[in-house]
């Protein structure tokens, strides 16, 4: 937002979770330097060997970004048929996409008077605004427009065409929070059936092999034929 990236700090990329330090900045023209600002045109050199995709919003961890798949808004909305439950639109977001659908709108704004037309809808309709809540396709990041507007503003677009504009609202992180929509979490499950059984069915134990490696690199090639030599031996796989 206004701070500063020096050489040696630590940098966490959203929403992979993936952390490293900053090697060294390089600049152009010129030699490298110890720090780079807001605004400046700089390059990063990391200690560590990263893929990070498209969208990975990097930050300093003091107050971390949302990473999310509901977005609780502010929008305007100028499409030809109302923003309504059941459509599937594009959620773009500085260099991240995704698909999202409505899930709520709590208030229905007339943007030329200003005046509440309801306190909750199912839809809006064109030229009007509104509070509502989006559900996304995967988790994406985001902050208050209030705290940073770059990250804090989104467009909607329906059938390929921009159809609505709208802010993270500012009371975002409090209604992510007391909400009955809540940030994605990961829970388990006891089995119904225990490993010693599986074991004593199949003949022999159970686990994962993981290939990892950069895009294009063979990993689901080799996961394949690795698949088909085990089911050749009689393993469960």
């Amino acid at each position: 937002r206004s701070g500063i990236i020096k050489k040696g700090q630590k940098i966490l990329f959203l929403p992979s979770g993936k952390e490293t330090r900053v090697r060294s900045i390089e600049n152009w023209p010129g030699p490298g330097v110890k720090t780079a600002g807001r605004g400046d045109c700089a390059g990063l050199t990391f200690e560590d060997p990263l893929f990070l995709e498209r969208g990975e919003i990097g930050v300093d961890g003091r107050r971390a970004p949302f990473v999310s798949d509901i977005v609780p808004a502010n929008i305007f909305w100028m499409g030809e048929r109302p923003l309504s439950p059941g459509i599937s639109y594009r959620f773009r977001l500085a260099a991240q996409e995704t698909g999202c659908r409505l899930v709520s709108v709590e208030n229905v704004i007339d943007a030329t008077t200003f005046e509440k037309l309801s306190a909750s809808g199912d839809s809006i309709v064109k030229n009007n605004m509104g509070d509502v809540t989006l559900k996304l396709d995967r988790p994406l990041v985001f902050d208050e427009f209030s705290r940073i507007e770059v990250m804090g503003r989104f467009v909607l677009a329906d059938e390929g065409r921009v159809c609505g504009g709208g802010i993270i609202l500012k009371d975002a992180r409090e209604r992510l929070r007391y909400s009955g929509i809540k940030d994605r979490v990961l829970s388990t499950e006891k089995r119904g059936v225990t490993r010693a059984a599986r074991e004593k069915r199949n003949r022999h134990p159970g686990f994962a092999v993981w290939f990892t490696g950069l895009s294009g690199s063979g990993k689901s090639t080799i996961a394949r034929e690795l698949e088909k030599k085990l089911f050749g031996l009689g393993v469960q796989v």
